[in-house]
Formats: structure tokens, C-alpha cells, sequence
């Protein structure tokens, strides 16, 4: 489409809320890419198989969604909102969100 700005990628990200590396297709330089978002102000996480790159206030929301639930009660709730489940999902897999049976609290582990 002519005179279509063609938006950046923080923009497109402040716009998603989340990216995920194995949705990125055509972009050649995955890691210039996550460094260029990390510089912009973006939180990337760094998994086993790949990276998520997050706004702070996206980041926010989920972890206000998932405070005072349970690990099982947290996953019942997000199943309504797809990206915060694969956020949640990514980041429990990776070790980087637990939960603390003994405070009833989740903690997030840091980001890369």
C-alpha cells in the first residue's frame, strides 16, 4: 500500500504489548533486533529456545492479573488473554516467574 508508513519495531512491540523470537520471520538479525528493542526501553527475557521482548507496562498487567492466585488459578484466568498465557507460560517454563507457596506472592526472576 502506497504512502503506508512502515512503523518500527519498538512502536510495533508498545503496540502487541510482547514479541516472541519464534514469531519473527522476516527479520534477518534476531539478536540486532532484541538488542535495538533492550536499547528503546523494551524488557527482553532470554528462554531456553528463545527470546521475549516486553513493555513494562504490559509486564505490569500480567503480574497484577496473576497476584493473590495460585499457579493453577493464574492459568485458568489468563486463558482468556492468549499473549499474557504465552508470556506467563514462557516465563514459568524458563524459571524466571515462581511462585512462593510460603508468602502466596510471585516473584519475577530478571530479565536477561
Amino acid at each position: 500500500v502506497k504512502g503506508k508508513e512502515k512503523k518500527s519495531g519498538i512502536e510495533i512491540l508498545r503496540k502487541q504489548g510482547v514479541i516472541f523470537e519464534s514469531d519473527l520471520r522476516k527479520i534477518r538479525s534476531k539478536d540486532k533486533f532484541f538488542n535495538y528493542l533492550e536499547r528503546e526501553g523494551a524488557i527482553v527475557f532470554g528462554g531456553f529456545r528463545e527470546r521475549v521482548a516486553t513493555t513494562e507496562e504490559f509486564l505490569d498487567d500480567l503480574m497484577r492479573t496473576i497476584s493473590g492466585l495460585t499457579p493453577p488459578d493464574a492459568e485458568v484466568t489468563l486463558k482468556k488473554d492468549a499473549k499474557k498465557l504465552r508470556l506467563y507460560l514462557f516465563l514459568r517454563e524458563n524459571g524466571l516467574l515462581v511462585f512462593d507457596s510460603k508468602k502466596k506472592k510471585w516473584q519475577l526472576l530478571s530479565a536477561s
